[in-house]
């Protein structure tokens, strides 16, 4: 059987071309179609295909009655309707921290509009809210990249796991941007220096693993200096302005009175760090052009 949900949200496209599909696999085979239209990208198709039970095919059949429809089959509708909502979640997910959507909450990414059922694929039929529930949500984002054929391709190598799979770092650095308070704003941007770093060499150098996670963090010039060096033959551009950071962040936590942040040195700050993180993956990923994009001043 097949089924589709329909989410409204705020997706940001290139109208060059007129629809963009992505694959999530979820598991091993558990595999949802993600639609998004450049006409109308605030819309979000989510396709599945899937074996249902004998007794909920045919409650689908007879049409709804919400008194006599059994629980068992209020929640293996309620559990296709989640494989669904968690492929489109890690699609969000994924396209947010990957296009700098920092301005988009990835735990409130969309509201669900529809969500269908159909024998064939080609004619649909409504299930009910009243069976399955959906929580609200609303959107801002600030668009840094849009989907484009480009970056088509390189947020599905992502959910394919090619590419960027840790987003912690991107978290905390999208935290950054979004905080109102300059102090916070730096401190959050050299938490995501900090876990950056951790997880660039983790996922390139699952050796290293044990090393990170036992031993006591050098400092964090030492680790975008020295320790990157000794592993990939060059150091970090923003090896200085992460050490000035690293020292400042400090400051601002044991003696908040005493340092005063422009909003101006702040911004360039959180670029520097951003900069930095996707030096990180430009030395694995030499020709992605998005993330040299990044790099750009």
């Amino acid at each position: 059987m097949f089924f589709k949900s329909v989410y409204v949200t705020e997706l940001f496209t290139n109208i060059a071309k007129e629809k963009y599909i992505f694959d999530v696999t979820l598991g091993d085979s558990k595999l949802v179609k993600i639609h998004v239209n450049s006409s109308d990208s605030k819309h979000v198709t989510c396709l599945y295909q899937c074996l249902v039970s004998e007794p909920l095919f045919n409650a689908l059949r007879d049409g709804f009655d919400n008194e006599t429809f059994e629980l068992s089959q209020k929640e293996e509708l309620l559990e296709v309707r989640n494989i669904i909502r968690q492929a489109y979640k890690h699609f969000m997910k994924t396209t947010i921290y990957l296009l700098d959507w920092y301005e988009m909450d990835v735990n409130n990414v969309g509201t669900l509009k529809e969500y269908k059922y159909s024998y064939d694929g080609d004619e649909w039929f409504s299930i009910p809210y009243i069976l399955i529930g959906e929580p609200n949500a609303t959107v801002s984002v600030y668009p840094s990249h849009n989907i484009t054929s480009q970056t088509e391709q390189i947020i599905q190598k992502s959910l394919n796991g090619d590419f960027l799979r840790s987003y912690v770092a991107l978290s905390y650095l999208h935290k950054a941007k979004r905080e109102q308070d300059n102090r916070h704003k730096w401190i959050n941007a050299t938490i995501a220096a900090e876990l950056a770093i951790k997880e660039f060499l983790i996922s390139d150098k699952p050796e290293l693993r044990t090393l990170i996670f036992e031993v006591p963090s050098p400092p964090l010039h030492k680790l975008y200096g020295i320790v990157l060096e000794s592993f990939y033959g060059e150091k970090s551009p923003k090896v200085s302005e992460l050490n000035k950071g690293a020292f400042k962040r400090n400051s601002l936590i044991h003696k908040p009175n005493e340092v005063l942040l422009t909003s101006e040195e702040v911004e360039k700050y959180i670029k520097d760090v951003e900069q930095a993180i996707f030096h990180l993956y430009s030395l694995i990923y030499k020709d992605n052009t998005l993330i040299k994009s990044y790099l750009e001043d």
